[in-house]
């Protein structure tokens, strides 16, 4: 929300966004950074290349749509403390067509004495053994789907799991060891911002460090170290090694059997 809407209390957005999502803290951003043509350009450069040409074209005429897209991003960079990798942001765009309105007393996601899920049609439906299950079940409640192919796969693995019993348990066992893909993907097209500042307080000693090493070759390059070298027979050195190995294991394993008192 842009800070001229939020300084305007009585704006129908604002009133809005408090009534139906009061549990949301309301950070507010400069007019500026809603911005569509920024909002392209966030597409571009964060968005899969097989992606974004067709996305461009449903989204292009969507001006409120990149401009969120511009305001989001601005605000994840500059307060979030991180930056994308390129090509690396799944976009999909999703119009309202196919939706209706959900009446608040429902009480879908959010209990109305409270901000729990507890009484709510979510508590009752959650028996999902991840974080990452409890986001997809919570976001099908809000955002059912109206594709008439979807909804029968997914009566299709709701039969094939009813009438196997110990395929369920088994899938059941198997995700509560798995951990929170989302978040791992997530974290992995992170690349953490570079702190130029203090990359830049290092080159005073960039000088420094160039005369050690020039000292440090140049007492290398003394012939000296050639003899050494050649003095050295590197089968005996071979064969110290190995006695040394041996003998380590040795003491490792003398070490194994008086603690385990055996």
């Amino acid at each position: 929300m842009t800070s001229r809407e939020a300084s305007e209390s009585n704006s129908t957005l604002y009133q809005l966004i408090e009534q139906y999502y009061s549990h949301i803290t309301i950070t507010t951003l400069s007019r500026r950074c809603f911005n569509d043509g920024a909002g392209i350009d966030y597409i571009k450069k964060y968005g899969l290349q097989e992606d974004v040409p067709g996305l461009l074209v449903g989204v292009s005429p969507k001006f409120y749509c990149l401009a969120a897209t511009s305001g989001t991003f601005r605000f994840i960079l500059e307060n979030e403390d991180f930056v994308f990798a390129d090509h690396t942001i799944k976009f999909s765009y999703q119009g309202a067509e196919g939706t209706v309105m959900i009446g608040e007393n429902l009480e879908l996601v959010i209990n109305t004495t409270n901000t729990r899920t507890e009484n709510t049609l979510l508590g009752i439906l959650d028996k999902t053994c991840t974080q990452m299950g409890k986001r997809l079940l919570r976001m099908n409640i809000l955002q059912p789907p109206c594709c008439l192919d979807i909804i029968m796969d997914r009566l299709d693995a709701v039969d094939e799991l009813f009438e196997s019993e110990e395929g369920l348990f088994n899938i059941q066992s198997s995700l509560k060891s798995l951990v929170d893909l989302d978040h791992s993907i997530a974290f992995i097209v992170k690349v953490p911002k570079v702190d130029r500042k203090n990359v830049v307080s290092y080159l005073p000693y960039k000088d420094d460090s160039c005369i050690l090493i020039k000292t440090i070759h140049k007492i290398l390059s003394d012939p000296a170290f050639n003899e050494f070298e050649n003095a050295i027979s590197w089968r005996q050195w071979f064969t110290r090694s190995r006695q040394a190995y041996k003998e380590a294991i040795e003491d490792i394993y003398e070490l194994v059997v008086e603690y385990s008192g055996i």
